[in-house]
C-alpha cells in the first residue's frame, strides 16, 4: 500500500500550492473555468488579464484550483490505453502467504512494460516521484475530495510535474518494470478524502 508520508505531502502540497493550466486550442477562459472548478474573476485576477483573450499556449496560475468542482462533474475514464489485462491483485483485504491479513489499497492490472498510462480524470498533479516498493508514482488531485494513484512509471517517460493541470485521458508516461513480483503492471488507487475507495469504475 502507498506510504502515508508521501499521501500527506501530496495533501499539504494541495493546500499550499497553486496550479498552472496551459491553455489549448479551442479553449475559452469560460470554458476553462468550467471544467477547472475556478471562477472567471479569479482567472482573470491570478493572470493579470482585462478581458477574456487567450492563446494556445498560455500559461494560466491557478490560485483555487478545483475548488468549484462537485463529484458530479467528474468523468473518469481507464487509465491507459487499450483494453484491461487481467487483475493479478484485487482491492480489499487479502491473506499474504504467511497467512496475515493485509488490506490491498488499490488494483493491480497486468499490462506490458512500455503501455501508455493516462489521467484518469481532469486534475491537479500533486506529486510525481519515487517511492519505495511501486518506482515512479504519480497522484492527481481531482476535485470533490477524489485523488487517485498510479505507479509505476518509467521515470525517462514521465511528462508531468507537480502542480501542472491534466484533462482526463493525458498522457502521464509509460510503465515501468514491476518494483515488485515479476509481471508488468499498473497500481490503481482511488482515494477520497484520503480514504482509500474501490477503483474499478476506473476499469469499465
Amino acid at each position: 500500500m502507498l506510504c502515508l508520508a508521501l499521501l500527506g505531502l501530496a495533501a499539504a502540497a494541495s493546500a499550499a500550492l497553486p496550479a498552472w493550466y496551459t491553455v489549448r486550442r479551442g479553449d475559452s477562459l469560460s470554458r476553462i473555468s468550467q471544467r477547472l472548478g475556478v471562477r472567471l474573476e479569479d482567472l482573470r485576477r491570478d493572470n493579470g488579464l482585462v478581458g477574456s483573450r487567450i492563446h494556445p499556449g498560455q500559461r494560466l496560475r491557478l490560485s483555487q484550483p478545483l475548488r468549484g468542482l462537485r463529484e458530479r462533474d467528474l468523468r473518469w475514464r481507464r487509465p491507459f490505453a487499450g483494453e484491461p489485462g487481467r487483475r493479478l491483485r484485487g482491492y480489499g483485504p487479502r491473506a499474504t502467504a504467511a497467512g496475515m491479513r493485509v488490506t490491498h489499497t488499490g488494483i493491480d492490472i497486468s499490462l506490458p512494460q512500455g503501455s501508455e498510462v493516462r489521467a484518469p480524470a481532469t486534475g491537479v498533479v500533486r506529486y510525481c516521484g519515487p517511492q519505495e516498493g511501486f518506482g515512479t508514482v504519480v497522484i492527481i488531485e481531482h476535485g470533490a475530495g477524489w485523488s487517485s494513484v498510479l505507479a509505476p512509471l518509467a521515470p525517462d517517460t514521465s511528462r508531468v510535474r507537480p502542480g501542472e493541470v491534466v484533462l482526463g485521458g493525458d498522457f502521464l508516461g509509460r510503465t515501468a518494470a514491476p518494483a515488485e513480483g515479476p509481471e508488468p503492471c499498473l497500481h490503481v488507487e482511488l482515494r477520497h478524502h484520503g480514504d482509500t475507495a474501490d477503483p474499478s469504475r476506473l476499469l469499465r
